[in-house]
């Protein structure tokens, strides 16, 4: 009846490019590595990684003083186990306050 508790740590690194390609248009890469512990079948501690890089641009839109800032990206997900990809959809209203 005794608790068995475990340390699970996880790491994150991420860095990201921004490249102001035009006044109000930016080319983006991002890229993350995650380093997870889990709890496998056999009750043991087991680690994992997952590397995401994720290109994608933004456009600028002034509305008078108001700035609209809609994006696109397109994440790919690496694992040892999986591979995924995705779309990730960004609006931003930017106030001049």
């Amino acid at each position: 009846g005794a608790e068995i508790t475990r340390t699970l740590p996880s790491y994150n690194t991420a860095l990201s490019f921004i490249w102001l390609a035009q006044s109000n248009f930016n080319i983006m890469i991002e890229a993350a590595e995650n380093f997870i512990s889990e709890i496998d079948d056999k009750g043991d501690v087991a680690s994992s990684r997952e590397t995401i890089i994720s290109p994608g641009i933004r456009y600028a839109i002034d509305i008078g003083e108001l700035q609209v800032v809609p994006g696109i990206a397109f994440p790919f997900s690496f694992s040892q186990t999986s591979n995924r990809n995705g779309m990730f959809l960004y609006l931003s209203f930017e106030h001049p306050f």
